[in-house]
């Protein structure tokens, strides 16, 4: 049993903890544009506490005690850290702001923060069409709401959370595009928020990068999204949700998929609109001919073979068609020449003479690799 001497000073390591828990708080006021001698006064408070922190790591390991003293280092020294960290964005922020307010732009994707002023601020003045804070990772509830009034393109590429309360008011913005890229998971709330955004503008999106999972009552709110889709972070689905996606009216982009089921094919030729599958890499001949019902341009870019008959099936394709084919036989050739649509044959540099004179029958236009 460990004498009083041995024992770690848990009153102590209490104490810290509790600062720390000040400072975080202290620190989410401190974002308020403090005053260069907050700041100083601040980054003097964090240093002490690391002091005391090393203090107490050396008095644990000079009394036997290694095991608390990893338990300290590992529970305290991140979170010191993180505010350093947290300090030196918010220094970031107001050099950035400086500028800003003298009507320089330039550094604005720069921002690890950005406070509710700033943020207002941005939305009255940057016209250029496009605001693009991709080094935001999270933002507050009130910045949403300011944000959500901007008239253009939003870029909130680093955010990794998204509150449901912040998507309620991004649900109201009226620019074009939402850029969400880096969020790999939303609640079903925050997506039934989101999928409510409406343009202006004849067009809009809603992009959601590397979205990596999907529920079906998150799939029914996006069927509903009266705009673009982009959900290229999935890379699976279920036929349930396919099924509800099929339901969405305009161009649905699923890129991260590689594979589908005949019956998942099924599903997504029901959708009207463009259908982006551009990494999938192979298709059987009953996917391919249910695909062969779909309308709108399609994009296959990642098959690199296909069967005649799975061929066959596609150039009955009605729209746009893109596939990765790196090389047909004279059947093939002869199935996409009835085509109706655009072609795009991009990876296709080397075929037969006959080949050629197939496809020099179709009727719209033919994008291949090779020279005509």
């Amino acid at each position: 049993m460990s004498t009083p001497e041995q024992q770690p000073n848990t009153l102590n390591l209490q104490s810290l903890e509790s600062e720390l828990s000040l400072s975080r708080q202290e620190m989410e006021e401190f974002k308020k544009l403090p005053k260069k001698e907050q700041k100083v006064q601040k980054l003097a408070r964090i240093n002490n506490l690391q002091e005391r922190l090393d203090q107490m790591i050396q008095e644990a390991i000079q009394t036997g005690n290694v095991k608390e003293a990893e338990k300290i280092k590992d529970k305290l020294t991140q979170e010191i850290n993180d505010l350093e960290k947290l300090l030196s964005s918010v220094e970031n922020h107001e050099d950035i702001f400086q500028e800003i307010r003298g009507r320089n732009f330039e550094h604005i994707d720069d921002l690890e923060y950005i406070s509710d002023e700033l943020a207002e601020f941005l939305v009255n003045n940057c016209h250029k069409g496009e605001l693009q804070l991709g080094g935001l990772n999270s933002i507050s509830d009130v910045v949403a709401e300011h944000l959500s009034k901007y008239k253009g393109t939003l870029w909130l590429s680093g955010l990794t959370h998204l509150s449901d309360n912040a998507a309620r008011s991004l649900s109201r913005f009226k620019g074009d595009t939402i850029a969400l890229n880096s969020l790999t998971s939303l609640s079903d709330v925050a997506i039934n928020y989101l999928s409510k955004h409406k343009s202006k503008s004849w067009s809009h999106r809603l992009i959601l990068t590397n979205l990596n999972s999907l529920s079906d009552i998150a799939a029914k709110s996006l069927s509903e999204y009266e705009g673009d889709l982009i959900l290229s972070g999935l890379t699976s689905i279920s036929d349930t949700v396919a099924e509800l996606l099929a339901k969405h009216k305009k161009e649905l982009t699923l890129d991260g998929l590689k594979t589908i089921s005949d019956k998942t094919a099924d599903f997504l030729s029901r959708h009207e609109g463009e259908l982006s599958l551009r990494n999938i890499s192979s298709l059987s001949d009953i996917a391919a001919e249910h695909l062969s019902k779909h309308k709108g341009t399609l994009y296959l870019w990642e098959i690199k073979s296909l069967s005649d008959t799975a061929v066959e099936h596609l150039s009955r394709h009605q729209g746009n068609l893109s596939l990765g084919l790196t090389k047909i036989s004279d059947k093939m050739a002869e199935s996409l020449s009835k085509h109706d649509g655009t072609l795009w044959l991009s990876n296709l540099y080397t075929i037969s003479d006959k080949a050629k004179e197939y496809l020099a029958k179709h009727k719209g236009e033919v994008f291949t690799g090779y020279k005509k």
